[in-house]
């Protein structure tokens, strides 16, 4: 799950908390321009697999992502075409 910090309606943070239970097997990216410990430490009950810090080259994304995936066995799912949950 990637989420921003800044939502411009909401905090990426507070969302991520309210649905943490149904995540316990989903990488979570936090991407914000504001890599704050407030927000680090916001997060630290979430199991946050990376932060990222605004701005970012988006192959970073990609290979963060890629490596993710790969890291929870998600990867062949995806490359096969299977449905990953």
């Amino acid at each position: 799950m990637l989420a921003d910090v800044n939502l411009g309606d909401g905090d990426g943070i507070e969302v991520l908390t309210a649905v943490a239970a149904s995540l316990s097997d989903v990488p979570i990216v936090i991407m914000t321009g504001q890599d704050t410990l407030d927000n680090r430490l916001r997060a630290e009950g979430l199991s946050v697999s990376a932060f990222l810090s605004k701005p970012f080259a988006m192959s970073r994304l990609a290979e963060l992502t890629g490596a993710l995936l790969a890291e929870t066995g998600k990867l062949s799912d995806l490359l096969s075409g299977e449905r990953v949950s």
